[in-house]
Protein backbone atom coordinates (compact mmCIF):
# COMPACT_ATOMS: atom_id res chain seq x y z
CA UNK A 1 0.00 0.00 0.00
CA UNK A 2 2.95 2.51 0.82
CA UNK A 3 4.63 2.02 -2.55
CA UNK A 4 1.22 2.14 -4.61
CA UNK A 5 0.63 5.57 -2.71
CA UNK A 6 4.48 6.45 -3.38
CA UNK A 7 4.78 5.24 -6.78
CA UNK A 8 3.98 8.05 -9.82
CA UNK A 9 3.03 6.47 -13.55
CA UNK A 10 0.76 8.86 -15.71
CA UNK A 11 1.09 11.69 -12.90
CA UNK A 12 -0.52 10.30 -10.32
CA UNK A 13 -0.10 7.21 -7.38
CA UNK A 14 -0.63 3.93 -8.40
CA UNK A 15 -3.00 3.56 -5.68
CA UNK A 16 -5.61 5.83 -7.89
CA UNK A 17 -6.10 3.08 -10.45
CA UNK A 18 -8.39 1.00 -10.15
CA UNK A 19 -7.31 -2.47 -10.88
CA UNK A 20 -4.46 -1.84 -7.66
CA UNK A 21 -7.28 -0.93 -5.98
CA UNK A 22 -8.86 -3.93 -6.45
CA UNK A 23 -5.84 -5.89 -5.48
CA UNK A 24 -5.42 -3.71 -2.49
CA UNK A 25 -9.02 -4.30 -1.22
CA UNK A 26 -8.31 -7.93 -1.94
CA UNK A 27 -5.11 -8.32 -0.48
CA UNK A 28 -6.81 -6.41 2.80
CA UNK A 29 -9.93 -8.38 2.62
CA UNK A 30 -8.03 -12.41 2.80
CA UNK A 31 -5.85 -10.81 5.57
CA UNK A 32 -9.09 -10.50 7.77
CA UNK A 33 -11.03 -13.57 6.68
CA UNK A 34 -7.44 -15.25 7.94
CA UNK A 35 -7.83 -13.77 10.91
CA UNK A 36 -11.04 -14.85 11.62
CA UNK A 37 -10.33 -18.52 10.61
CA UNK A 38 -7.28 -18.38 13.28
CA UNK A 39 -9.06 -17.18 15.89
CA UNK A 40 -12.30 -19.66 15.37
CA UNK A 41 -9.78 -22.45 15.18
CA UNK A 42 -7.91 -21.15 18.62
CA UNK A 43 -11.24 -20.94 19.93
CA UNK A 44 -12.18 -24.88 18.93
CA UNK A 45 -8.64 -25.73 20.21
CA UNK A 46 -8.75 -24.35 23.79
CA UNK A 47 -12.69 -25.97 23.59
CA UNK A 48 -11.22 -29.40 22.75
CA UNK A 49 -12.89 -29.61 19.72
CA UNK A 50 -11.88 -31.50 16.39
CA UNK A 51 -9.83 -29.62 14.28
CA UNK A 52 -9.44 -31.52 10.88
CA UNK A 53 -12.05 -29.34 9.22
CA UNK A 54 -11.11 -25.68 10.93
CA UNK A 55 -7.44 -26.83 10.28
CA UNK A 56 -7.88 -27.35 6.58
CA UNK A 57 -9.65 -24.72 5.93
CA UNK A 58 -7.48 -22.56 7.34
CA UNK A 59 -4.59 -24.11 6.01
CA UNK A 60 -6.65 -24.15 2.44
CA UNK A 61 -7.08 -20.67 2.80
CA UNK A 62 -4.57 -18.73 4.07
CA UNK A 63 -1.92 -20.19 2.14
CA UNK A 64 -4.17 -19.41 -1.32
CA UNK A 65 -4.71 -15.88 -0.07
CA UNK A 66 -0.79 -15.67 1.06
CA UNK A 67 0.09 -16.77 -2.97
CA UNK A 68 -2.66 -14.08 -4.77
CA UNK A 69 -1.30 -11.52 -2.23
CA UNK A 70 2.24 -12.21 -3.24
CA UNK A 71 1.49 -12.02 -6.58
CA UNK A 72 -0.68 -9.20 -6.63
CA UNK A 73 2.14 -7.13 -4.76
CA UNK A 74 4.94 -8.11 -7.40
CA UNK A 75 2.53 -7.04 -10.12
CA UNK A 76 1.92 -3.79 -8.39
CA UNK A 77 5.73 -3.35 -8.05
CA UNK A 78 6.43 -3.67 -11.92
CA UNK A 79 9.61 -5.03 -12.96
CA UNK A 80 11.09 -4.85 -10.10
CA UNK A 81 9.02 -6.98 -8.28
CA UNK A 82 11.09 -9.44 -9.52
CA UNK A 83 14.22 -8.42 -8.65
CA UNK A 84 15.93 -8.95 -5.46
CA UNK A 85 15.96 -5.49 -4.57
CA UNK A 86 12.43 -5.97 -2.58
CA UNK A 87 11.38 -8.36 -0.69
CA UNK A 88 7.53 -8.95 -2.58
CA UNK A 89 10.18 -11.38 -4.76
CA UNK A 90 11.01 -13.29 -1.64
CA UNK A 91 7.34 -13.67 -0.20
CA UNK A 92 6.12 -14.54 -3.54
CA UNK A 93 8.68 -17.61 -3.48
CA UNK A 94 7.69 -18.45 0.25
CA UNK A 95 4.00 -17.87 -0.29
CA UNK A 96 4.26 -20.65 -3.16
CA UNK A 97 6.31 -22.89 -0.44
CA UNK A 98 3.76 -22.53 2.28
CA UNK A 99 1.06 -24.96 0.94
CA UNK A 100 3.37 -27.72 0.97
CA UNK A 101 4.31 -28.54 4.57
CA UNK A 102 1.42 -29.78 6.16
CA UNK A 103 -0.44 -31.01 3.15
CA UNK A 104 -0.48 -29.62 -0.38
CA UNK A 105 -3.86 -27.24 -1.24
CA UNK A 106 -5.77 -30.58 -2.99
CA UNK A 107 -4.90 -32.34 0.33
CA UNK A 108 -6.62 -30.04 2.56
CA UNK A 109 -9.54 -29.55 -0.35
CA UNK A 110 -10.55 -33.41 -0.04
CA UNK A 111 -10.06 -32.92 3.76
CA UNK A 112 -13.16 -30.92 3.62
CA UNK A 113 -15.01 -32.61 1.78
CA UNK A 114 -15.17 -35.45 3.88
CA UNK A 115 -15.99 -33.23 6.38
CA UNK A 116 -18.95 -31.90 4.55
CA UNK A 117 -20.05 -35.66 3.87
CA UNK A 118 -18.75 -35.94 0.26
Amino acid sequence: LSYAKERIAFNRPISKFQHVQAMLVEMEANLEISRLLRDKAAMNIEAGKSMLLERSRLKYFVCEAAITASKSAVEIFGGIGLTEDTPVARYYRDARMSNIPGGATEVHKWNIARQLGC
